[in-house]
């Protein structure tokens, strides 16, 4: 794998910090500016919602509500990133442009580790056709270069903002053993909508297909600086 130099390396690195920062007041913005009653809707589909009231097992399962919120729930044919885009476009910053620009074409796949960059970065070989910008990204989150090794299966929607690829924050790890049954779980998923959406509405069932299978093989989650 091709190392950058050294200052080009932490130059990278503090760039990449900035835009995370950006990132997480941006998130709670959209939030706060979606209708509540479609929360009740996503919580249905990952059975925390108990009688009316919100139960989590971990901070995590909130993560990738809001996660899913934000990237995943439509109504009248927009998800929260672009209606939130529409009704601010003129009091956005420079920096939220790009953030909104690169959220609107995030992907959730399945990734295998292929190499990493300890302190930096992984690379991430995309095991479901190509779904994002190319079949190796090179993820860069300094928490998951120091515990993911190579051969391990890595759930997550990823973002670019000029040459930084990020997770969104709601990432799953899996064993290389389940990598057969995930891939052929998402094939069925792909051959029920054959012919009636794109890759890119299918791959908004993806995290939540991720969530329940992780649940299932009672998974912890990814350690990752998170973008919201």
């Amino acid at each position: 794998m091709l190392l950058l130099p050294k200052k080009q390396e932490n130059k990278k690195i503090q760039r990449y910090k900035e835009l995370r920062e950006s990132g997480r007041p941006l998130a709670s913005k959209i939030m706060d500016a979606m209708p509540k009653r479609f929360i009740d809707n996503m919580a249905k589909e990952m059975n925390i919602l108990v009688k009316g009231v919100l139960v989590f097992d971990s901070e995590d399962e909130m993560g990738f509500l809001f996660d899913r919120l934000i990237f995943d729930f439509i109504w009248d044919g927009k998800n929260a990133v672009e209606h939130f885009e529409a009704e601010n476009k003129s009091e956005l910053s420079e920096d939220e442009r790009k953030h909104l620009n690169a959220m609107k074409e995030a992907r959730f796949s399945l990734f295998e580790v292929v190499g990493r960059n300890f302190g930096m970065s992984v690379y991430l070989s995309d095991l479901l056709s190509g779904i994002l910008l190319s079949s190796r990204t090179e993820l860069t989150d300094i928490n998951m270069s120091k515990t993911f090794s190579v051969g391990s299966l890595l759930a997550t929607r990823i973002v670019r903002i000029e040459d930084i690829c990020m997770a969104t924050g709601a990432s799953y790890p899996f064993l290389p053993i389940h990598k057969d049954t995930l891939i052929s779980g998402i094939k069925k998923i792909q051959t029920t909508k054959n012919g009636k959406v794109n890759d890119f509405d299918i791959s908004r069932d993806y995290g939540l297909y991720f969530y329940r299978q992780h649940r299932k093989f009672g998974l912890e989650m990814a350690t990752s600086e998170e973008y919201e």
